[in-house]
């Protein structure tokens, strides 16, 4: 593994829904607990004051909650409460919000477990057995095992933001085996291509609903993070940005869950992003578009679009979001997008990782992007 990279190890026996590896929020939350001293102390401090102060009968254990807190400096809470007239006291009943959150983490931390399956994406209907009976209510039942057979519930609880001074980029990640030397065989790790996710916490004999809590709502500023996606793009928005009387804009848009699609996630178990370019030139104003395809999902070229009125565009622009994820990765078709103005396609040259500056490929590429614009000289 890099220098700047830590791999979290998932075991086999962890019980640990696996779906809780595809929320961004939460393996972030993870690698904090697990690799930060001061939240991992804190984390364990649990288990410590239980084994120590936990009172057993012959019928029943009974211990009092009770943890060391992280340090918490410089650290923001937004709270629900009330506020005592005679005393000026302020009674905290709810944190529904923490940030500003300091960690010591590496830059990268990648995740790990057998159980991630490389594959192909899948589409149409999931053959999941049906429960038994219905589940009328959410009620918890400790006393039941989860039943095997039956599709894990959801239960929706009241969220609380979380979000971090500075935030790390995580990922899934499958072992790939390669040729050593002297045909021996060595492992590595690469980014995940596709996940065909299943988890072994529910026995044969359960009866009870599976159920995952959904309660965490990460707001860590990871712009930068994904800004890192689009390198060539970004830098081919740079050049343009230094001719005269050329004026950019980038503003940076997620993809929606649309029905079934996974495709609003990248096959590493990220959020996909789109990057909108807005330029301003003496005569016209344009949008560029470009959509994040870094796990090689579905190469898709740069659409251009010259826009009359923005405020119009703006209005449409979650419906344009929807569209992409419902035609798979694809640009709505001409006859959607002309109601915008013009509309233009630029092709990525054929070998994106490569490309500088200076590289004639590069060149044809910003030249081509010049003449689209009505730039070229």
């Amino acid at each position: 593994m890099p220098d700047d990279s830590v791999l979290v190890n998932v075991l086999p026996i962890s019980s640990l829904p696996l779906k809780t590896f595809d929320h961004e929020g939460q393996r972030r939350l993870l690698a904090w607990i697990l690799i930060d001293e001061n939240a991992r102390s804190s984390y364990e401090s649990i288990a410590k004051n239980f084994i120590e102060e936990v009172q057993e009968t012959e019928d029943k254990k009974t211990w009092r909650f009770k943890f060391s807190p992280p340090r918490l400096d410089n650290l923001s809470l937004d709270t629900r409460g009330w506020m005592h007239k005679d005393t000026g006291n302020y009674y905290v009943h709810e944190i529904i919000g923490i940030s500003n959150i300091l960690s010591s983490l590496p830059k990268k931390v990648p995740f790990y477990s057998e159980k991630f399956k490389a594959g192909t994406r899948g589409g149409g209907t999931s053959n999941v057995a049906k429960p038994n009976g219905s589940v009328s209510s959410d009620t918890i039942d400790d006393q039941q095992e989860a039943d095997i057979d039956t599709k894990p519930k959801t239960i929706e609880v009241p969220t609380t933001s979380f979000s971090f001074a500075t935030p790390i980029e995580t990922r899934k990640v499958v072992k790939k085996r390669v040729p050593g030397a002297q045909g021996a065989e060595t492992e590595d790790y690469e980014e995940l291509v596709e996940l065909d996710l299943g988890t072994d916490e529910a026995t044969i004999d359960g009866t009870a609903c599976q159920a995952d809590f959904s309660g965490l709502d990460d707001d860590s500023d990871v712009l930068e993070l994904y800004m890192q996606r689009f390198e060539a793009f970004k830098l081919l928005i740079k050049m343009l940005s230094e001719r005269p009387k050329t004026d950019c804009t980038e503003k940076l848009h997620f993809l929606p869950a649309v029905g079934r699609s996974r495709l609003h996630r990248t096959m590493d178990g990220n959020r996909r992003s789109l990057l909108e370019v807005r330029v301003k030139t003496d005569t016209s104003q344009f949008v560029i578009l470009e959509i994040d395809t870094t796990d090689n999902s579905k190469p898709i070229s740069t659409l251009i679009i010259k826009i009359n009125d923005l405020d119009y565009w703006d209005d449409h622009m979650d419906e344009f979001l929807s569209l992409v994820v419902k035609r798979s990765l694809r640009w709505p078709k001409a006859s959607y997008l002309k109601k915008f103005d013009d509309v233009y396609t630029l092709n990525h040259p054929k070998s994106m990782l490569e490309l500088t500056e200076s590289s004639d490929d590069f060149i044809r590429w910003q030249k081509r992007l010049d003449t689209v614009l009505g730039l070229a000289e």
